[in-house]
This record gives structure tokens, sequence and C-alpha cells, in this order.
């Protein structure tokens, strides 16, 4: 079985949908890809951060969020770690940009997105900001 790593810049609803996602459709995904997804890093400004490149327990960080509004700084990984330093430094094949973003600039996610390109990284994001942006250079 192959492992795609995933990185999520940001944790608001769009986010905790598709985490909850990824746990619903797992052994879907496993059985009809031979992939087993595994976020390695969710990175937020408010909620804080988890980092662990065995892959973060999705049902705990959905669970904190929902019940405490943030993640649980006991919990294995919590860490303080900025969005670009994250898509900089950490190991991850995919890299899922949700951040909230400067509607007219399209930033952060445009330096993020262009951070993991340069890393030769595959990006999804669902914000429209960026891609305008990144079409106009």
């Amino acid at each position: 079985m192959k492992t795609l790593k995933l990185l999520l810049l940001g944790f608001g609803n769009a986010a905790q949908a598709f985490a909850d996602l990824l746990i619903d459709k797992e052994t879907e995904i496993a059985d009809q890809f031979g992939y087993e997804v595994s976020v390695v890093g969710i990175v937020t400004k408010s909620r804080g951060c988890l980092v662990n490149q065995q892959g973060i327990d999705l049902k705990k960080a959905l669970g904190d969020v929902w019940t405490k509004g943030k993640f649980d700084n006991g919990q294995k990984g919590f860490t303080q770690i900025t969005s670009m330093e994250a898509a900089k430094g950490l190991e991850y094949d995919v890299l899922v940009e949700l951040t909230t973003l400067d509607i007219f600039t399209g930033q952060p996610a445009i330096d993020h997105i262009k951070t993991a390109f340069s890393r030769g990284k595959h990006v999804i994001t669902a914000n429209k900001g960026p891609v305008a942006g990144l079409s106009e250079n």
C-alpha cells in the first residue's frame, strides 16, 4: 500500500468537511486506489497546529475543534509553526491550501502554492483568489 501525505493549511469548515470525508472514505480509497491517505500537518492561525509525520489522528483533531474550538495543546504533535514554515519544511506530497486570504492580493495562499510548486509538490485549493493571482504572474 502506498501512502499519500497531505499538509492542510487552514482548518475551517471546508477543511473540516474534507477531513471528515477522508475518515469516512479511508477504506474505499485504500481498496479502490491502493493508497493510505495520511495528514501529516494541520496549520491554523487560531486553532493551533499539529504535525506528525506518522499521521495525525483526524478524529481527535475534529473532535477537539468541534468541542473546544481548537486543538488540544497536550496532544502529540501540537506545535507552533507558521503556514509558510510548514509549506517550506514539512515532508508532504500534496499541499491542501484552505487558508483565509486577502481577496485583493490572494495572499498568503499564492505564496503557499508557489512554495509547494517550487518543491515539486501537488496542490489542492478551494480558494479562487490564488488561481487568478497566479495566472497574472
